[in-house]
């Protein structure tokens, strides 16, 4: 971790910008070990390149415990010593049980016996709506990287295994990523540590971004809206933390009446694991509503009109030529054009 990354956080416990830092392994530029502190002593361990920023329900407390007792006499010099382990019996509320099963649900997938996210995010499907759907995105960032305009900031939301960082790193952009799943932080660093644009990845929760507001040129949310238990919040979050002018990118799954067979396809012949939250499903009228009296302006496109089974069996060439033609017709014709399986997002602030 970079330690200017201090500079754009906000404490996911009491709100405060400033932080104390202690390095104890590494450089500024590449920080292994340390501990980082608020203004209240409230302390977060940065452990092999990885700052875990929760809140306390949401806390790793083996590993934070285990942290504790193996630099105890730093924590003790800091006077930041407190074992914040959640109270016996204590009820958590409803949306932090849904927080809590996202993050079981990704550290689960980032490495398991029946599918890693690696292959899922490695299937022809996910490679083609990829690559069609950053090549729009990136062209867009490309142009807007002007000459003496510094290095642009991007927020990934979600940032799993680093999937989505990868696509959408070029030079000139620095992404951000966070993902309440340490598992899937610790991977992003193992899969995309060395890229030379300088990634940063942070373990925290989705629901309220710990990033101070105005911070970024771009938001980037790919495929998480449908996993956060309050998508409304979170659209809200979008926008707080994105730079006049900013840009939000977003795909989500559509409500579309082709749904019903894709289902069936699953139950029959699932191809990957879903744990959605309570809105699985948005249509372009959803993101509308929940983006209004933000001032974000914002343009829906729904794409992929054949279920992901298909194109598998396919592969690269033959399935992404299935789905070029097959958006180009389909878009073509009223009310089906709505219908596509994803919902494409591309949103400006002013």
């Amino acid at each position: 971790m970079n330690a200017d990354l201090l500079d754009l956080l906000v404490c996911p416990v009491c709100g405060s910008t400033t932080f104390g830092f202690e390095m104890l392994a590494g450089s500024r530029e590449d920080i292994r070990d340390g501990i980082v502190w608020c203004e209240n002593r409230d302390w977060f361990p940065l452990e092999e390149r990885v700052l875990e920023f929760l809140p306390p329900a949401l806390r790793y407390h083996d590993d934070r415990t285990r942290f504790g007792d193996k630099h105890a006499r730093e924590l003790k010099a800091l006077d930041l010593l407190e074992t914040d382990v959640a109270p016996a019996g204590a009820r958590i509320p409803d949306a932090l049980d849904l927080i809590q099963a996202q993050k079981h649900h990704f550290d689960w997938y980032a490495e398991n016996a029946e599918q890693a996210y690696n292959s899922y995010a490695a299937m022809p499907f996910w490679r083609i709506v990829d690559d069609r759907t950053f090549s729009k995105w990136n062209a867009r960032i490309h142009r807007e990287l002007g000459p003496g305009e510094g290095v642009k900031l991007l927020l990934d939301v979600g940032c799993a295994q680093g999937r989505s960082a990868s696509l959408a790193g070029q030079p000139g952009v620095r992404v951000i990523g966070f993902d309440v799943s340490k598992r899937m932080v610790r991977q992003a660093y193992a899969n995309l540590g060395n890229n030379p644009h300088g990634h940063d990845f942070v373990v925290a929760d989705g629901s309220r971004f710990p990033f101070r507001s105005g911070a970024f040129d771009y938001v980037l949310v790919y495929g998480v809206l449908h996993h956060l238990p309050d998508p409304v919040s979170a659209c809200h979050e979008i926008v707080r933390v994105l730079k006049s002018g900013g840009a939000y990118f977003g795909s989500e799954n559509n409500r579309t009446i082709f749904r019903g067979v894709f289902d069936l396809l699953q139950r029959l012949f699932p191809v990957w694991h879903e744990e959605a939250g309570q809105e699985p499903l948005m249509s372009s009228e959803d993101l509308r509503h929940w983006f209004s009296g933000t001032g974000l302006t914002i343009e829906t496109s729904p794409i992929v009109f054949v279920p992901p089974h298909l194109v598998n069996a396919l592969g690269i060439k033959a399935g992404g030529l299935l789905v070029a033609i097959s958006d180009a017709v389909l878009k073509t014709i009223p009310f089906v054009r709505d219908q596509g399986g994803l919902i494409l997002v591309e949103g400006t602030k002013p």
